[in-house]
């Protein structure tokens, strides 16, 4: 997969997923880096297995919405990425978000801005 306009891949209201064996390279034309270009993002799914692949972007190596549950994520390479997140979480009112249960084994990270991050929206932090 190469040079998506936005995410590259969005699990979304679904259950028992395979991902194995992709390949993702995101090249900006600019001197800027290019935006939205997450690897994979679930949301409001269960049981997902995403596995040995390679991601070269400048934003999420795989992204985890509201919802994601049942995750196991392994075998990655990720580079120039923001590494693995959790969220945006609470970014609506009315909405409860959960994650859990999300694992997540041998992953290299090159060049990455983090590792690791949970993030919240800044518009309900209190």
């Amino acid at each position: 997969m190469r040079n998506s306009p936005d995410w590259f891949n969005l699990i979304a209201n679904s259950t028992d997923i395979l991902v194995s064996d992709i390949d993702i390279a995101v090249r900006s034309e600019s001197s800027n880096p290019a935006k939205n270009g997450d690897g994979w993002d679930t949301f409001r799914s269960n049981r997902v297995v995403i596995q040995n692949s390679h991601v070269n972007n400048s934003d999420d190596c795989v992204s985890f919405k509201p919802n994601s549950t049942n995750i196991i994520v392994q075998g990655l390479q990720c580079n120039g990425s923001h590494g693995i997140s959790v969220g945006s979480l609470g970014q609506y009112p009315a909405e409860y978000d959960i994650v859990e249960n999300v694992y997540v084994y041998n992953i290299s990270m090159s060049n990455a801005s983090d590792g690791a991050r949970i993030k919240e929206a800044e518009e309900r932090v209190t």
